[in-house]
């Protein structure tokens, strides 16, 4: 079930690479959380599923859209 569509991946790709990398340059609280932001937006674009839009009943993925219970 996909409801991330490419765009929306590729805006997650680069960002999430951008905070993965800038994470290494930051120390402390900030590293945790531009890593852990990273990781989130590269995981989200490569499965593309995104369980926050789900919830919201959101969807740019362009092809039948998720069901919801």
């Amino acid at each position: 079930m996909k409801n991330v569509g490419v765009t929306d991946a590729r805006i997650r790709w680069i960002l999430g690479l951008s905070l993965f990398v800038f994470s290494f340059f930051a120390e402390g609280a900030p590293h945790w959380f531009l890593l852990g932001a990273g990781v989130v937006l590269l995981a989200t674009a490569f499965v593309r599923f995104c369980p926050i839009w789900f919830g919201l009943r959101i969807s740019t993925h362009r092809g039948p859209h998720p069901k919801h219970p």
